[in-house]
């Protein structure tokens, strides 16, 4: 008893000093790769965005998306002109934080965020990371709990979640590093201006980064990751009937957290005349498929996407329009994004 008194009182004085001292501002944990793409927003040349993660940011070309509507939309006397927002590692309930903050206060001009649907971040490696112990507070972690309980998961799973979330939450509120994330200042790493340099547009496909890089740790990594593919393709038929029998399966569909923070950002957005829209990409993984689809059925039809039905975009699975199991390549993307524009028309 004496013990457990004991931590309650650090984890009090923990919570005290970040409440006085504050979080440290958003810029300053967050990924540089992302925090470097959201200044271009602030002078209005671009009207559209792209949320997500590395699937975003591997898989939509706004050149292509761009390029689409216009054609579709000649008379329209401001076309749209987007840039791809995707971070490697920004999964719920990270983007939906960024989301918030950005329609909250949005850049000039802002007329359409278009937002990826995926699984929930296990956060398994990163945990300590500066940008996941902003975002943990004791009030989302009530949240991401509740989350976790409404998904499709199995109770193994479920418990598994709830491991990772919590042991951030410790970690940050028992003081550890406390110093060192109250002071974070983080720097845009050689290999992302790289990226930036190669990607002005946010989209940078993994064969074509595969192609150009100049880190051999990230080109040995990326092959690696392509010849397994090579070698188990295989699985891409398992990924496929995954993808197909979504339709028939009889999901649950309680509400959650997430769900209802989602569905008010789109009423927030509508209010400032920004057209929110959620995509469903392609190759989900099981548990990407089970915890984003029954998300994606309890969103309003007029603001969402799916790119995923293998019946309808057969090439999204084919070898040939694929670098991994879980990302397209250039060839691939070109047709993604078409697909994304073409389905944007038919919402309009």
């Amino acid at each position: 008893m004496a013990l457990l008194a004991f931590v309650v009182f650090c984890v009090a004085v923990t919570a005290s000093v970040y409440a006085l001292l504050g979080e440290p501002d958003w810029a300053q944990v967050e990924s540089p790769y992302l925090v470097a793409r959201d200044s271009l927003l602030s002078d209005g040349e671009y009207n559209t965005v792209y949320v997500g993660s590395s699937v975003t940011f591997r898989q939509i070309d706004p050149r292509v998306v761009d390029a689409v509507i216009a054609a579709s939309d000649a008379d329209s006397v401001q076309p749209q002109r987007s840039i791809n927002l995707g971070n490697p590692g920004l999964f719920p309930p990270r983007s939906t934080a960024y989301l918030e903050r950005l329609i909250e206060n949005p850049p000039p001009g802002l007329q359409r965020v278009y937002v990826e649907l995926f699984r929930l971040d296990t956060i398994t490696v990163n945990y300590r990371a500066p940008e996941i112990m902003r975002m943990i507070t004791p009030g989302l972690y009530a949240d991401v709990v509740r989350t976790i309980a409404a998904a499709n998961y199995s109770q193994r799973y479920k418990v598994w979640l709830w491991w990772q979330y919590s042991r951030t939450l410790v970690y940050k509120y028992a003081g550890f590093s406390m110093l060192g994330y109250l002071s974070t200042e983080r720097e845009l790493r050689p290999f992302m201006r790289e990226r930036i340099a190669a990607a002005p547009a946010g989209f940078y496909a993994k064969d074509a980064e595969l192609a150009a890089s100049s880190f051999a740790d990230n080109v040995a990594t990326m092959q690696r990751v392509r010849d397994s593919f090579v070698r188990n393709q295989h699985r891409l038929d398992d990924r496929r009937r995954l993808h197909v029998s979504k339709y028939d399966r009889d999901w649950t569909l309680s509400s959650s957290p997430y769900v209802t923070r989602l569905n008010r950002l789109i009423r927030d957005a509508r209010d400032r005349n920004i057209d929110l829209i959620f995509y469903l990409p392609p190759l989900l993984t099981p548990a990407g498929v089970e915890f984003a689809y029954p998300v994606f059925l309890q969103l309003p039809e007029s603001q969402r996407i799916d790119l995923s039905d293998p019946r309808t975009y057969p090439q999204l699975y084919s070898p040939e329009y694929l670098f991994d199991l879980e990302h397209v390549n250039s060839d691939g993307a070109a047709l993604l994004s078409r697909y994304l524009a073409a389905e944007t028309v038919r919402l309009r």
